[in-house]
């Protein structure tokens, strides 16, 4: 930018000279002018797990009148804000997007976000033993919401009835097992509190478990003295078993069903 002054003297005799003179300059910029944006912006973390949330914030410089977010395929909320929370649902490359506008103008830029899977472990169950499918870095075994000192390997033997989960890692991301009610032996019927039932066709007696049986049971039946007059096993994984009572006089028997953890006791008459 260039300056410049041109004097002209009115030397002409009158007396007056200089004709003008200058006292000072004041300079200032046009009002409304403006440098044209930079978009940029930082991010909280650049790998993320499933299922949780990153910051992501504005550091455009220039003049900004507004900027505005965008990552296909994730709804935003506050899509216009300088500051932006973003949560994935889904694992994946996500491209984020921001944009900076200054009237007609606007510059863009993007980064990549990489979104691990979390696990989703699932907990299968023989007798009293938990054990997760599929194998993790760590694995933390919980009981009513409580962490279970010293059980942090991939099975658990439980010797209370109670609801049981498991939280494992994989690769720094973490995911829970369903919380799942264990009891030991046969589960209760929640609506009647009856174990077992049974019903006789012939020389055939049919016991049933009201769920099916997490562990093997012992069954005894006794006559009106006390004496043993038939003994079977019943199978974990059954929920009824049959047991032929050929040759057993008519009268009144007792049934024992049960193991080293539970027992139930049944009336039948023969």
């Amino acid at each position: 930018m260039k300056i410049g002054f041109r004097w002209v003297n009115n030397n002409d005799g009158t007396g007056t000279d200089p004709s003008f003179a200058v006292d000072s300059i004041s300079l200032s910029t046009a009002s409304g002018s403006s440098t044209a944006p930079v978009a940029s912006f930082t991010v909280s973390d650049s790998a993320v797990c499933q299922d949780s949330c990153i910051t992501f914030i504005s550091t455009s410089t220039g003049t900004v009148d507004s900027v505005r977010w965008s990552i296909p395929g994730v709804s935003l909320t506050g899509a216009t804000n300088d500051t932006l929370s973003a949560c994935f649902a889904n694992a994946g490359y996500f491209t984020v997007h921001l944009y900076a506008y200054q009237g007609t103008a606007v510059d863009s830029t993007t980064r990549v976000i990489r979104v691990r899977n979390s696990p989703h472990p699932s907990v299968t169950q023989v007798g009293h033993v938990l054990t997760v499918a599929g194998t993790y870095s760590s694995y933390q075994w919980y009981k009513t919401g409580v962490a279970i000192s010293g059980a942090t390997g991939s099975s658990y033997t439980y010797t209370t009835a109670g609801t049981y989960m498991v939280m494992v890692d994989s690769g720094g991301c973490k995911g829970t097992s369903a919380a799942i009610t264990y009891n030991l032996g046969v589960a209760e019927i929640s609506a009647t509190g009856n174990r077992f039932s049974l019903a006789q066709s012939g020389e055939l007696v049919t016991l049933f478990a009201a769920l099916t049986l997490q562990e093997a049971l012992e069954i005894n039946i006794y006559d009106a003295t006390g004496r043993l007059v038939l003994k079977s096993n019943w199978s974990a994984g059954a929920d009824k078993i049959q047991l032929p009572v050929t040759g057993i006089a008519a009268g009144m028997y007792v049934i024992r069903i049960g193991n080293a953890t539970t027992s139930a006791v049944l009336k039948w008459l023969n």
